[in-house]
């Protein structure tokens, strides 16, 4: 499974890498720190990601206007994206809740509620 990560802070970027590692698949992880290269980058690939974890708050442009940058754009509107920050659900969801296959992870507290939450969100994908 192909996995494109975009966040902005390295050390969050270490840890869901290592928490995916721990997570027993075989995942080819991209990263990114600004949302407007990955963008760009999505455009113009030849292969896209299975999956797009994405920080909500991101500088130039946030996870929202990643968001709906993707969607209208008719090669890259049906990729998977789950956006993974720190805001309330009761926040998040009425944002997001008309995009198809766009989800919300809340920051876990730990590192094993990470690798759970990974797990489980990456076998509905």
């Amino acid at each position: 499974m192909e996995i494109l990560l975009i966040d902005d802070d390295q050390d969050d970027v270490e840890i869901f890498i290592d928490a995916l590692d721990q997570v027993g698949e075989n995942f080819m992880i991209c990263s990114s720190v600004d949302s407007i290269s990955a963008l760009h980058q999505l455009s113009f690939s030849n292969k896209l990601p299975d999956v797009i974890f994405l920080d909500i708050n991101m500088p130039r442009m946030d996870g929202y206007e990643f968001i709906k940058e993707v969607k209208n754009i008719e090669r890259l509107k049906d990729l998977d994206i789950i956006l993974i920050s720190n805001p309330p659900e009761e926040l998040v969801i009425p944002k997001i809740s008309h995009y198809q296959k766009v989800r919300y992870l809340a920051k876990p507290a730990s590192y094993d509620s990470l690798k759970n939450s990974l797990s489980r969100l990456l076998d509905q994908s």
